[in-house]
């Protein structure tokens, strides 16, 4: 079974990564743990 997940290959060619952080910053989420960046890094 393959592990990569299409719907954030998707998402990643709808959203770029600076909007996401800046949504995330307009709602005050501050990425502690890093997930914005894995889920960039998974979506490959």
């Amino acid at each position: 079974m393959k592990k990569s997940i299409t719907l954030l290959r998707v998402l990643k060619h709808l959203v770029s990564e600076e909007e996401i952080q800046e949504i995330a910053a307009s709602h005050g989420y501050k990425d502690t743990a890093r997930k914005l960046c894995q889920f960039y890094s998974s979506a490959y």
